[in-house]
């Protein structure tokens, strides 16, 4: 056998680069697991709407009593406080002169009822010029002086209403006031015409006359203590 038969013959050689492996196809599988849903739920809310403590005017009334503070009231369809006041102090000082002068008069009414309840006797005793006279003089004394105590009361109330701010207060003590001072002028016209009037009843007169025209001015002059003002103003 020649070569070149030989040569044929031989297998060819194998390639001396190695196969490149083919790259797997392989995918991971899909997750078979899923969380469980969530069951969390919003909790209740707790919170309510407060009550209505103001409406327009017109408007219905609330459906009940505001939270607010005592003494509130519903005129007008408003829901308000109870109003303010501001303090005068003219005012003040003519209710203390009412004050004092009601309390004197007061005192002394009661003195002078007591004796004239007390009988004709006491009188006499008192007065031996009284004598035969004291039941006429007693009966005299408990009417005048009875209302002499009614006035007293009378300045008392009036004194007490001004320290709380009461209009009707302070008319009552002007007119009281105007009745001193009428009654002062009187008094004071007999005293010039009686011979017998001492400096110490003409200074009675003079400071029962301050005491009432002071009062008057004041009161007159103090209406700021009496008018009221709206807490929202």
């Amino acid at each position: 056998m020649d070569d070149q038969t030989r040569h044929q013959e031989l297998p060819p050689e194998p390639d001396a680069t190695p196969p490149v492996p083919e790259q797997p196809t392989w995918q991971p599988p899909a997750h078979l697991w899923q969380p469980p849903p969530q069951q969390w739920q919003q909790p209740p809310q707790q919170w309510q709407q407060p009550p209505q403590q103001w409406q327009a005017p017109g408007g219905p009334p609330p459906s009940g009593p505001p939270s607010a503070p005592p003494n509130w009231g519903q005129p007008g369809g408003l829901w308000y406080g109870a109003p303010q006041y501001g303090s005068s102090p003219l005012a003040v000082i003519a209710a203390i002169v009412l004050l004092v002068v009601g309390a004197l008069v007061t005192l002394v009414s009661v003195l002078v009822i007591a004796v004239g309840v007390g009988g004709a006797q006491l009188l006499e005793e008192i007065d031996p010029t009284l004598t035969g006279f004291g039941g006429a003089v007693a009966a005299v004394l408990v009417v005048v002086f009875g209302l002499l105590l009614l006035v007293g009361i009378l300045h008392i109330v009036a004194a007490i209403g001004v320290f709380t701010h009461k209009s009707w207060a302070r008319w009552l003590g002007i007119v009281l006031a105007v009745l001193g001072l009428v009654l002062g002028v009187l008094i004071l016209l007999g005293f010039s015409a009686e011979p017998t009037t001492t400096a110490g009843d003409l200074v009675v007169v003079i400071v029962w006359l301050l005491a009432y025209g002071s009062s008057l001015i004041m009161l007159a002059a103090g209406g700021a203590h009496f008018v009221p003002r709206q807490p929202w103003r």
